[in-house]
């Protein structure tokens, strides 16, 4: 009887780097051998359940949107607000914050000046 896998097992990870992918083989070393299975980071996520392995990205849940609300164009003084985003080490959107901007006073006007400062 040719070797073979009695056990197929599996692990997790909870790297945060890249793997470095190839091509290859593993052979059983007889046919009671363990063949296991390791998730290459933390966003990839494993089960062994009655005869199946499944495989599958985790998920991150939501960020939000980056819809604004501001129909008009500020003024100086005003505020107005800047949408961003923030990644973890897979690129994936984790949060979405806003940012209070304020414009400085001032005024501005069509009229040239005459006198340099």
């Amino acid at each position: 009887m040719p070797y073979g896998y009695k056990t197929i097992s599996v692990a997790q990870s909870n790297s945060v780097n890249a793997i470095t992918p190839n091509t290859g083989s593993t052979v059983a070393a007889n046919q009671v051998d363990t063949y296991t299975l390791t998730a290459g980071n933390k966003w990839m996520q494993l089960a062994a359940t009655n005869g199946t392995i499944t495989l599958a990205h985790s998920l991150q849940g939501t960020a939000g949107t980056y819809t604004g609300t501001d129909t008009t164009f500020a003024s100086f003084g005003d505020s107005v607000t800047l949408y961003g985003y923030k990644t973890d080490n897979a690129g994936h959107i984790i949060e979405n914050p806003t940012y209070n901007l304020v414009l400085p006073k001032g005024s501005l006007s069509d009229t040239a000046s005459t006198t340099a400062n």
